[in-house]
């Protein structure tokens, strides 16, 4: 192939935990997506919830997605899964609820419910 007509590889969105730093990233992603946003400080009491986890998506250096997720009962409830606008449509809903199941790897529930509307 030539040089004129060979692709650039981007490198894939990752996922990982999330940390207050994370936090303006998220409110901001939220404010775009959802009528009735989650507040800052929800989003810190989520991070430190003890039976829970809160991870993002990140495309380079940016924050484009996040998932919470608590446990409540006897499975966990994802509370919150939100992909910026910008970046839909490329699987990062997915790639975080895989992340999520990996990090949590069933401990200490086997079950996840998630409510849309």
């Amino acid at each position: 192939m030539s040089p004129a007509r060979s692709r650039v590889r981007l490198p894939r969105p990752v996922v990982r935990r999330a940390g207050a730093d994370d936090i303006p990233a998220m409110l901001r992603i939220e404010q775009r997506s959802n009528p009735v946003p989650w507040s800052r400080q929800l989003f810190a009491k989520e991070l430190e919830r003890r039976e829970g986890a809160t991870i993002v998506a990140t495309d380079g250096d940016e924050v484009v997605g996040f998932l919470a997720c608590a446990g409540q009962g006897d499975s966990w409830h994802i509370l919150n899964v939100t992909v910026d606008p910008d970046h839909r449509r490329r699987g990062l809903g997915g790639m975080l609820v895989d992340g999520i199941i990996s990090l949590l790897d069933g401990r200490p529930y086997d079950r996840y419910t998630l409510e849309a509307v």
